[in-house]
């Protein structure tokens, strides 16, 4: 009923945003029509910044958690180096460290890293083994002839 007073003051969707009361009565809209108008306009404008504000405030939530994120992995890159550091250290002291592996699930394994030997073993037995028994009675050497 008000769309040719509306066209008349070339008022689009853009510009009715912007009416004050004031405008509406210059055009002649009657007081109650006026009213609701402009308690559309009002519930428009608020939801229109709630929704701004929502929008900040996730993108707020999102780079608090990129940063929280980026900060953990800074943490774990420092860890990593601090370990390979000590580690160097301790090689060239010529400790032997164990550290446990704990994968996604289960208790974790034992992961021993050690040196590097600095010689060539002559011969090597394994635990538990009498070999090294009859060989060291005779004479600690294994030829082509050795039989228990």
């Amino acid at each position: 009923q008000f769309a040719e007073k509306f066209e008349k003051e070339q008022i689009d969707i853009e510009s009715f945003k912007f009416l004050t009361g004031e405008d509406l009565k210059e055009m002649g809209i009657p007081m109650g029509p006026r009213k609701k108008l402009l308690a559309f306009l009002r519930d428009h404008n608020q939801a229109v910044e709630r929704y701004k504000r929502e929008m900040a405030e996730v993108k707020a939530r999102k780079d608090a958690a990129e940063a929280a994120r980026q900060a953990a992995v800074r943490a774990r890159a420092a860890q990593v180096a601090a370990a390979a550091q000590r580690e160097a250290e301790q090689a060239a002291a010529g400790l032997t460290r164990v550290v446990f592996q704990h994968p996604a699930a289960g208790i974790g394994q034992p992961f021993v890293k050690y040196p590097q030997l600095s010689f060539s073993p002559q011969l090597l037995f394994a635990v538990g083994s009498p070999i090294a028994m009859f060989v060291t009675i005779r004479g600690g050497k294994l030829g082509s002839d050795f039989n228990l």
